[in-house]
């Protein structure tokens, strides 16, 4: 086996251990449980409000949060972006808003574009 297929399949199974670690902390951790559960009601309902006081509430961390609400978006593509954005804009401002969904979204699409290229074809 090659040097290029030593890396590729390391990659695959870097990725898969990384997926299968992520569900195993979904079902074991109870804090992360509800947390996802309750992320995933307001997206469901789709009460900004909800959203933008599950922001806010974090305080200095709240940007961080958002940042990361945005790639999970982009990893689990049927959540709407706008309710993030939406929510962004208004309590951090438009220009602000804008900025932090903009760069967010773009991590999220190069963290989508790396796990394409490692799962892809060889």
């Amino acid at each position: 086996m090659n040097e290029t297929k030593k890396s590729g399949l390391a990659g695959k199974i870097a990725i898969l251990a990384a997926a299968v670690a992520c569900v195993l902390v979904y079902l074991l951790v109870p804090g992360v449980n509800s947390f996802i559960n309750k992320v995933l009601v307001m997206f469901r309902t789709g009460d900004f409000s909800a959203m933008r006081a599950f922001i806010a509430q974090y305080g200095p961390w709240a940007m961080l949060v958002s940042s990361l609400l945005m790639i999970f978006q982009s990893l689990i593509a049927p959540l709407p972006a706008f309710f993030i954005t939406l929510s962004n804009a208004n309590l951090f401002g438009w220009w602000q808003g804008c900025i932090l969904s903009f760069v967010s979204s773009m991590a999220g699409a190069a963290l989508c574009f790396y796990i394409a290229r490692i799962l892809g074809r060889d």
